[in-house]
């Protein structure tokens, strides 16, 4: 697909999601490369990031937009260092340089005669607390001066440093990445296969389609170092790789538009958060980042870190630098966002906020559920969660403007995956359901008694979960509702611990089992979106 908002800054480059630890890393892939330093080598293989720095290095040989940052990156130290030597320059213009008088002054004092062998057990013996001290030659004026200026040059370097890294934190790497120059082109004759599992899409090739057409799902490499991110198109069964990321990484959901999609990584070792795009631009934040959520226009994502900060970016403008919201608010997750107001899960319960006030007062909409899963209705504010009773869920819905003890259940039995369109303006919540007697799982809907379609993956699985769990366990991220409500994908692992997926067309009532992208392992449905499969 055609990025719908190219940046206006780099046209001829698409982006790379490893720019940024190319860049960052540029040292040390260097070192590994000259095989020179004993200590980085040393270093690498206790902390176990050879194998990192080798995969970048690798991935620079075949990736023109790393090559063209790292690029701008030397260049950038280039002018530094121009700077630097102007400065210096100019000082010495200010201040007379005092190399002739040094000399001049060494011509004029006689001369020592070499020392023999039999001299040097002599100045061995000698303690060195009683070494003569060397005559200084230098002026003290001309030394505070020396002085002066190696001061300045110091604070110019920091300076510069500091300027950089304050600039470069949260822009995007695309920015960084335009001032580069074409790299020299290396042969592609001997990529390794490494490389070629861990290529990212080529985002120009993705078509839009008018109605969803596919879902965003993930899962573990065989090895189980990387994250595949794949598209799924299950009406015609077939799947195509976006790109590949660390195991770490989290995708926190696809656009309401359908043609984007955001994800998340967090570094232990630098301690900070990078948030990502499918489109192409990355952020960078100190401290642990939580999961990202989409307005519901797509013009701004939400997004907290763990110390309480809450920040915004907007998505139409890609060279505005994210905004620190004045609000804090203490969450293991943010939800949605709704008519100025950001919901949010702190343990069970379910808080909002207004984002366009401030001061703005915390509060709580859901007092205790049972999931940290919540709906919103498409119409009102209305949300829908679900209690445990007994052995059961049941689905409560809260009135929005109701007391929190008024909520009620208005179904039991069943799990939301999303809504149908039932008339005009008409919503209904859909569900599944465990049944008991049949040992099969129900698919309804709250506005009709029946059950949709009765037993929908034929018994072959006890629990749609991606890892063995009690019979009858419900798994949100192994269902996938479009969001017009017509096809229901669903994943569930069976006793031999093989993870099947199935398509349902809720308007056919048929079912049909698709081929599982990661083989026999689980995967986790993420959303739908309106990217072809071609």
């Amino acid at each position: 697909m055609k990025d719908r908002h190219p940046d206006p800054h780099n046209s001829s480059h698409k982006s790379c999601s490893f720019s940024a630890s190319c860049v960052q890393r540029i040292d040390e892939i260097e070192a590994l490369t000259a095989q020179s330093s004993q200590d980085f080598s040393s270093y690498m293989d206790i902390s176990g990031e050879r194998v990192q720095i080798e995969r970048l290095r690798e991935h620079l040989l075949f990736c023109e937009t790393c090559r063209n940052a790292v690029n701008a990156t030397y260049k950038l130290r280039d002018r530094q260092r121009h700077a630097l030597q102007d400065f210096l320059s100019e000082g010495e213009t200010i201040v007379p340089s005092t190399t002739a008088s040094i000399l001049a002054r060494l011509q004029s004092e006689p001369r020592r005669t070499p020392s023999t062998a039999h001299d040097i057990p002599m100045l061995m013996d000698t303690p060195v607390l009683k070494l003569p001290k060397p005559n200084n030659s230098i002026h003290p004026k001309n030394k505070i001066s020396f002085f002066l200026t190696l001061a300045a040059a110091a604070l110019l370097i920091m300076g510069s440093l500091q300027l950089f890294t304050k600039f470069g934190a949260h822009l995007p790497l695309s920015q960084i990445s335009t001032t580069a120059s074409t790299a020299n082109n290396r042969s592609t004759a001997a990529r390794p296969s490494m490389l070629a599992k861990n290529k990212k899409h080529d985002l120009t090739s993705l078509r839009k389609t008018i109605d969803w057409s596919a879902v965003i799902m993930t899962h573990l490499s065989e090895d189980g170092k990387d994250l595949m991110i794949e598209n799924y198109d299950p009406i015609h069964n077939k799947s195509a790789l976006l790109f590949t990321s660390s195991n770490a990484t989290v995708v926190d959901g696809v656009s309401h538009q359908g043609d984007n999609l955001i994800y998340h990584m967090y570094d232990r070792k630098s301690q900070k958060t990078v948030y990502a795009f499918l489109s192409g631009e990355q952020y960078y934040f100190s401290g642990r980042g939580l999961n990202a959520i989409w307005s519901t226009d797509d013009r701004e994502v939400f997004f907290n870190t763990a110390d309480g900060s809450l920040w915004k970016i907007d998505t139409k403008q890609h060279d505005s630098l994210p905004i620190k919201l004045p609000q804090v608010i203490h969450a293991d997750q943010l939800s949605f966002y709704r008519n100025h107001f950001l919901y949010y899960v702190r343990g069970y319960a379910l808080y909002r906020i207004s984002v366009d006030a401030s001061p703005s007062i915390e509060q709580q909409v859901v007092y205790a559920a049972s999931s940290k899963v919540f709906w919103m209705d498409p119409i009102s504010e209305d949300i829908y969660y679900v209690k445990k009773h007994v052995a059961e869920y049941d689905i409560y819905k809260h009135q929005s403007n109701a007391a929190l003890a008024s909520d009620l259940p208005i179904q039991p039995n069943g799990i939301p995956v999303g809504y149908t369109n039932d008339a005009p303006n008409i919503w209904a919540i859909m569900y599944v359901s465990w049944n008991s007697q049949t040992g099969g799982f129900d698919i309804r809907k709250t506005s009709a008694k029946q059950a949709l379609i009765s037993d929908i993956v034929d018994g072959k699985v006890r629990a749609l979960c991606g890892f063995e769990t009690t019979d009858g366990a419900i798994c949100d991220n192994s269902l996938a509702l479009s969001p017009m409500g017509s096809i229901l994908l669903v994943g569930g692992v069976d006793k031999a611990q093989a993870y099947h997926l199935w398509s349902i067309n809720l308007n056919t009532k048929t079912q049909t089992e698709l081929t599982n992208p990661a083989g026999k392992s689980p995967v986790q449905l993420i959303g739908w979106d309106k990217l072809g499969v071609d």
